[in-house]
């Protein structure tokens, strides 16, 4: 489903209000976005508060403008937004985040764009790097035999067949995202985030509150993880096991499966460079009382050089991560 016309027309005075210094066709390509979205109810529900957006009698009474939003000055523009922002009506606030999340991921992963803000793009063009593994490709009703089925490839699904198949079990793993490697990798975020990542980098909670970075690639969320590697805290494993009766989180056995699986990945410090917006954070004495972890990050032993970590997103070109391809 795509925006009706007059939906569209509202949303490029949005985006141009967003980012104000943006070429003229961004509002058209986060309308191409909003095609994307997963939803079909939240692509209607966009399209009815966009045209609301354009009502005098709705401005008036939500924001105290009484003029359509494609009609009014700059200022009122942003004044009216604030509005949806903070507003204690929860459509108008969802209204707004997804708003301003597809207008501000559309500009700054458009190649080149990010630099101004720090982002470098790409170092070098991707490396030719075969692909050892050869999918099949099911595009048609088509029988499989096996032992058993393992829906997804990443860090679960992964070490699930892993185990299954070393213990003698013929097993399918199912994976609905395409194969990409080190040479499909071009560190551009914009075509990482159609490719690698679950409704294009957009997928959230049904209230928009929290936005879920998911893998959607033949090794999920481990192809492109941030490479931060925490233990679970004591205080989640207690209310997992009080809350939700899974006492196995608390026992002794549970502690050694982390350590097991840190050494796997062979977790460490070497690789704990801040990246770029973590510096810039840094910078800022009032955030988190100006205090920042020296974090646990995971790379394949015995490679210990630093990870570029403003990339690994986009995928990591140097095998130095625990990818569920590779283990």
């Amino acid at each position: 489903m795509s925006l009706s016309p007059a939906a569209q027309r509202v949303l490029r005075a949005v985006a141009a209000t967003l980012v104000p210094d943006a070429p003229a066709d961004l509002g058209d390509r986060v309308a191409a976005k909003v095609a994307t979205l997963p939803r079909p109810a939240d692509r209607a529900e966009l399209d009815v508060l966009l045209r609301l957006l354009d009502t005098r009698a709705v401005n008036l009474m939500l924001s105290g403008i009484p003029t359509p939003f494609t009609r009014m000055t700059a200022a009122q523009r942003e004044r009216c937004l604030r509005g949806w922002a903070t507003s204690r009506l929860p459509p108008r606030r969802k209204a707004f985040q997804a708003l301003k999340r597809l207008t501000t991921v559309t500009h700054y992963t458009t190649p080149g764009v990010a630099k101004t803000v720090g982002y470098p793009g790409p170092l070098s063009p991707p490396p030719h790097t075969p692909k050892p593994i050869r999918p099949t490709l099911v595009t048609a009703d088509t029988t499989l035999s096996c032992d058993v089925v393992v829906v997804g490839s990443g860090a679960g699904g992964g070490v699930v067949a892993g185990e299954l198949t070393a213990a003698g079990k013929d097993v399918i793993v199912l994976e609905k995202g395409g194969y990409r490697n080190e040479a499909d990798f071009t560190h551009q975020e914009g075509d990482a985030l159609a490719t690698m990542y679950d409704a294009g980098g957009l997928l959230a909670t049904r209230d928009l509150g929290l936005v879920v970075l998911q893998g959607s690639t033949l090794g999920g969320g481990t192809v492109i993880n941030y490479t931060t590697s925490l233990a679970t805290p004591d205080a989640v494993r207690g209310e997992w096991a009080r809350v939700h009766g899974l006492p196995h989180f608390e026992t002794a056995e549970y502690t050694r499966a982390l350590a097991a699986v840190a050494a796997r990945l062979g977790v460490n410090t070497d690789h704990a460079r801040p990246s770029a917006s973590r510096r810039a954070a840094a910078r800022c004495p009032r955030l988190l009382s100006g205090r920042f972890l020296r974090l646990l990050r995971h790379g394949v032993p015995p490679r210990r050089e630093a990870i570029d970590l403003d990339h690994v997103s986009a995928g990591c070109r140097r095998l130095r991560r625990a990818d569920r391809r590779r283990l």
